[in-house]
């Protein structure tokens, strides 16, 4: 009875977190990311990372065992890190002292993400003589990251 319970357990936990389902893993050729503002970027790398959310602690003094908690109601939607080819041309300190707006990234496959977002910091790397010259943003995203 414990190993068919364990199993059940497995299947139910590897089903809600979409584990053991077939996945196609993609390449990143293809993305692209918008801005609501018109800022464009010919895109090297994309890392979003930092979307998060709480856990609420539950114990109590009665409590007995581990520490218990819920998850909390509201989620980070996290910060972008876009590195880029840098033109002197493009809109970058417009982007950097711009109000939130709507960022859109397309993944290859077409599907999107958007959220809205503000430029937090933009760094210009690679100033060389035989090389192109790059940049890193970092997009602060806020509110609900939508499909």
């Amino acid at each position: 009875m414990l190993k068919l319970l364990s199993k059940l357990f497995a299947w139910q936990f590897m089903g809600v977190f979409g584990l053991g389902v077939a996945v196609t893993p993609d390449l990143g050729q293809g993305t692209s990311i918008t801005f609501q503002s018109g800022f464009l970027a010919n895109l090297l790398s994309i890392d979003w990372g930092g979307i998060e959310r709480a856990s609420v602690e539950t114990s109590t003094l009665a409590t007995t065992g581990g520490k218990t908690f819920m998850p909390g109601d509201l989620y980070d939607p996290g910060e972008l890190s876009v590195e880029m080819q840098f033109d002197t041309d493009s809109a970058w300190i417009t982007a950097l002292t711009a109000a939130a707006e709507t960022v859109t990234i397309t993944w290859p496959d077409a599907e999107t993400a958007a959220a809205s977002g503000f430029m937090t910091g933009f760094e210009i790397t690679n100033v060389t003589s035989e090389g192109v010259m790059t940049a890193t943003a970092t997009i602060k995203f806020t509110g609900t990251i939508t499909p």
